[in-house]
């Protein structure tokens, strides 16, 4: 079977190599979480907010249905495990749309610098 070519119009500023290299690393994302047990988080990253608080953006499965979440979690001390708070969970069909939101806000507060500090 021969595989065919797809026209994707890139977002402004992101490269054929770097939406390659963003491809890539999804794929292999998304093949070791086949490996896992359906119901075993994958974190892709966690962010480091501030004492006993962190920043997680990771997929879950709830009720055998795939998430995904971007959600502060928290510890009263440190040797207490992380706790969740405040976040999103949404489905892998609006993560593109997320995205699109992410990078208008980022680009609003580099032109507010001064006003969201």
């Amino acid at each position: 079977m021969e595989t065919g070519k797809v026209n994707i119009q890139l977002p402004e500023g992101i490269t054929q190599e770097q939406f390659e290299s963003m491809f890539a690393k999804f794929q292999t994302l998304r093949e070791k979480s086949k490996e896992l047990p359906s119901g075993e988080p994958v974190i892709f990253k966690e962010i480091l907010s501030k004492e006993n608080e962190v920043i997680r953006v990771y997929r879950d499965v709830y009720k055998g249905k795939e998430y995904l979440s971007v959600r502060k979690f928290w510890r009263k001390d440190s040797l207490e495990d992380y706790q969740p708070g405040k976040g999103i969970t949404f489905i892998y069909d609006d993560i593109d749309e997320i995205i699109s939101g992410l990078e208008d806000m980022k680009l609003w507060c580099e032109d507010h610098l001064e006003e969201v500090q």
